[in-house]
């Protein structure tokens, strides 16, 4: 899996940012993380970016942007 550049996506987060999951849909809404891979988004809307996260309990996922909020 090639990592883009943020030059062609249209990201909020970016490599290494702390972020926290904030979809109720899933059962690790709340949980906090960080980004390992910004995925292509070849329609360079940000409602459409997807993001690999690795949580601190060491589980992995990847979500919608609009599922993730950035955290210090």
């Amino acid at each position: 899996m090639t990592v883009t550049t943020l030059q062609s996506n249209v990201v909020s987060f970016k490599y290494r940012d702390r972020v926290s999951l904030t979809s109720s849909a899933d059962p690790r809404n709340g949980q906090s993380g960080v980004v390992v891979r910004v995925l292509e988004n070849p329609s360079e809307c940000s409602e459409h970016q997807w993001y690999d996260v690795r949580f601190d309990d060491g589980t992995y996922g990847r979500f919608l942007e609009k599922s993730l909020e950035r955290i210090e």
